[in-house]
């Protein structure tokens, strides 16, 4: 029995030695090799242990990203839709610049003047057409009191006031509103009298070479004196003629109620 015990110590120490020579062995090899089979382990451990960390920060970090895509999204969607009220805008302006285009195409002028380009519209009248201001939109920074108003067919009035909003004019069948006239052969002055008419200011000059050289149906234009208005704006036609007076009524060629849109222009002051 004792002599078996003292086999397998002795056994064990023959194990332990042979390890031993093993472990140096493979050591020497190592220094010999100059650890390249360490270093290289031991790099990958490394690449190993980066790759663990970014991947662990980015689980710490990825909250915060998916609140901050959250908010970004939300910017988008609400950048997305001022883009789309700014194109719709757009579009009701283009619209309404090519609509006001056509419209002044087929309404334009019926006679030669070039000084017209601010359109605005007729809104109403503060009581009836004849008998107070005409109300027209104001869209333009040159619809300003003092402006003259004319439409296709000839002179409306002048602008007294108005506001952020609307201009008031007065209209030529206004009796406060004096206008210096002329046909080819005369020169005279036409105001408002009542509703749709016009008249000149009488004469008391009753010979007859002072008699006015005028027919029925011609066409009064601005003269141009005075300074305001510009000359060769037709106002009226003449539908009669006092020869006791040397004075004549008129029809304004801008009929009053049935005009819808109408133009500003600066008086020759300007």
């Amino acid at each position: 029995m004792l002599n078996l015990f003292k086999f397998e110590k002795t056994q064990q120490q023959n194990f332990s030695f042979i390890f031993a020579i093993i472990i140096s062995i493979f050591l020497l090899i190592c220094d010999v090799f100059d650890f390249s089979f360490i270093s290289i382990i031991k790099t990958k451990l490394v690449e190993q242990t980066l790759n663990i960390k970014c991947f662990t920060n980015k689980i710490i970090e990825f909250p915060k990203i998916l609140l901050e895509y959250m908010h970004i999204k939300k910017e988008n969607s609400a950048l997305k839709m001022q883009i789309d009220d700014l194109k719709t805008k757009i579009n009701v302006l283009q619209n309404t610049e090519f609509e006001l285009k056509e419209l002044k195409q087929s309404i334009g002028l019926k006679y030669s003047f070039s000084n017209y380009k601010y359109m605005e519209k007729v809104l109403g009248f503060d009581k009836s057409p004849y008998e107070s201001f005409m109300i027209i939109s104001k869209t333009s920074p040159i619809t300003t009191t003092g402006k003259i108003v004319i439409s296709s067919d000839g002179l409306v009035g002048i602008i007294t006031n108005y506001n952020d909003k609307i201009a008031f004019v007065m209209t030529v069948c206004d009796q406060k509103l004096s206008i210096p006239a002329k046909t080819e052969k005369e020169r005279l002055i036409i105001s408002g009298i009542y509703k749709n008419k016009m008249k000149s200011k009488e004469t008391k000059k009753n010979i007859e070479s002072t008699k006015l050289n005028l027919s029925l149906g011609e066409i009064l234009y601005t003269s141009g004196e005075g300074g305001f208005f510009p000359a060769n704006i037709p106002i009226a036609k003449i539908t009669e003629i006092h020869q006791d007076s040397n004075s004549i009524s008129a029809t304004p060629l801008s009929n009053i109620a049935d005009v819808s849109y109408v133009w500003i222009i600066s008086p020759v002051s300007d």
